[in-house]
C-alpha cells in the first residue's frame, strides 16, 4: 500500500486497464492527489486536483529518474480538465495544458493549491 506523500495516509489503487503505458495508479482522496508511474520511458507523476469557478484544474509533478537511481522532479504542469473522470473508473478527458514551469522543489500541496493557482491563472 502507497501512503500519501502530503497526508501519509494510505492511498486507494486505482488502475487502469485502459492505459497501456501506466504501469499503477493510485489516488488519496483526503488531498486530491493521484500518482501515477508510467513505464517506457520510466515517469512518475502527482496530480493534484482543485476546483476554481465551477472548473477542473491539475497541476502536475513529474518525476524522472536520474543517474545512480536518484529521482529528481524535472518539471510542473498546470492542465485544465475540462471533464474530469473518476479515480479507478473513468479517465479525465479534453485536458489542455495551460503551462509548463521548471522548477526544481513544487511550490504547490494540497494546502495551498486554491490560493496559488488562483494567482497563476490571473497571468495566464
Amino acid at each position: 500500500m502507497l501512503q500519501c506523500r502530503f497526508c501519509l495516509n494510505d492511498t486507494f489503487s486505482a488502475n487502469f486497464q485502459a492505459y497501456p503505458r501506466v504501469l499503477y495508479v493510485n489516488y488519496c482522496y483526503i488531498c486530491r492527489a493521484e500518482y501515477v508511474w508510467f513505464y517506457k520511458p520510466y515517469q512518475a507523476n502527482i496530480h493534484l486536483y482543485t476546483v476554481i469557478n465551477k472548473e477542473t484544474y491539475r497541476w502536475t509533478i513529474v518525476y524522472w529518474p536520474t543517474a545512480h537511481h536518484k529521482i529528481d522532479i524535472m518539471e510542473n504542469k498546470l492542465w485544465h480538465v475540462q471533464q474530469p473522470g473518476f479515480p479507478g473508473l473513468l479517465l479525465n478527458q479534453n485536458v489542455k495544458l495551460l503551462k509548463t514551469f521548471k522548477i526544481d522543489n513544487p511550490i504547490i500541496n494540497p494546502q495551498n493549491i486554491q490560493e496559488k493557482l488562483k494567482i497563476m491563472l490571473l497571468f495566464l
